[in-house]
């Protein structure tokens, strides 16, 4: 009988989670996205200041 409640709880508890849980992975996911976009504008634009270094010189 104890176990049977413990599942139940447990069932309850991953129920109310869940919604917390798929938020905070497409959170995550947005985030890992916007690194991703700031990371490769500064890679462009130091490549652009590297360019305009030796146009210069």
């Amino acid at each position: 009988m104890f176990t049977f409640r413990l599942a139940n709880l447990i069932a309850g508890l991953f129920v109310l989670l869940m919604p917390a849980m798929q938020k905070a992975a497409i959170d995550s996911a947005k985030l890992q996205a916007i690194s991703t976009i700031i990371s490769r504008m500064g890679t462009k634009l130091a490549q652009d200041i590297e360019k305009r270094m030796e146009m210069r010189y």
